[in-house]
């Protein structure tokens, strides 16, 4: 069974310096590349700052894809790398794995596939790679990446990349990981603040509510980063 490992912080401050403090330790464990996955949402107003700290050595060894991708123009607003390209300094651009192909999602889908391949050397004997770290995400309506509850994806088990045409948040056409990829990572982290996931991180991390994407990851441990908000209806 899954051990949620909850960091519960008291300020923005303090929320930061903990996701902070998980990336540094995982930085320093290795001294070869690092493959992360990072999701939309609020989180590059976290993670941005603490990227922008890694000194020019860790820059050059990470590598960062986004754990789904609006299919839309970078510099849309709506486009996911497009939204930390905008908080990061221009060294970070190489760093990015970019969706391209926007204009016809299977195609765009298993383009960025195949760029997963190349780009990550650690992978299982089936090839399918494993990532270092995910930072996940965590809709109100329980969604991660662009998995959605009850969504046919969530069956999907032979594409690594899949897309997605009927998002039931917009835009709707996109790609996404999938659970093969999510199962494979050697680092799950949730970074979770508000009061309206409050009720779906009590089903997912105490309740253990079986029907919301994230309780379908099946690691040893996932941490969740939650600040009071997030964690205010939480039950040991």
């Amino acid at each position: 069974m899954t051990k949620h490992n909850v960091h519960l912080s008291n300020t923005e401050a303090e929320f930061s310096q903990q996701v902070q403090d998980f990336l540094t330790d995982i930085l320093s464990q290795k001294t070869a590349s690092e493959t992360i996955q990072v999701f939309r949402g609020s989180m590059p107003k976290v993670l941005c700052p603490i990227l922008k700290q890694l000194d020019q050595k860790n820059i050059d060894r990470i590598r960062l894809f986004p754990v789904d991708e609006r299919l839309v123009p970078v510099d849309d607003p709506e486009n996911n790398v497009g939204a930390y390209l905008k908080l990061l300094p221009q060294c970070f651009e190489d760093c990015f794995a970019q969706v391209e192909h926007i204009e016809d999602a299977n195609l765009a889908a298993s383009t960025f596939e195949e760029t997963l391949k190349q780009d990550n050397s650690n992978v299982n004997a089936a090839g399918c790679p494993i990532f270092d770290v995910l930072f996940l995400g965590l809709g109100p309506d329980g969604h991660t990446c662009s998995l959605f509850p009850r969504h046919p994806l969530l069956k999907e088990n032979k594409k690594w990349i899949a897309p997605i045409e009927d998002s039931p948040k917009p835009p709707a056409r996109r790609v996404t990981i999938t659970l093969p990829v999510l199962n494979l990572a050697q680092n799950v982290a949730f970074l979770v603040t508000g009061e309206s996931k409050a009720k779906v991180v009590q089903e997912i991390v105490s309740k253990k509510n079986a029907s919301y994407p994230p309780s379908l990851i099946q690691r040893d441990q996932i941490h969740w980063f939650l600040d009071e908000s997030a964690a205010s209806q939480m039950t040991t």
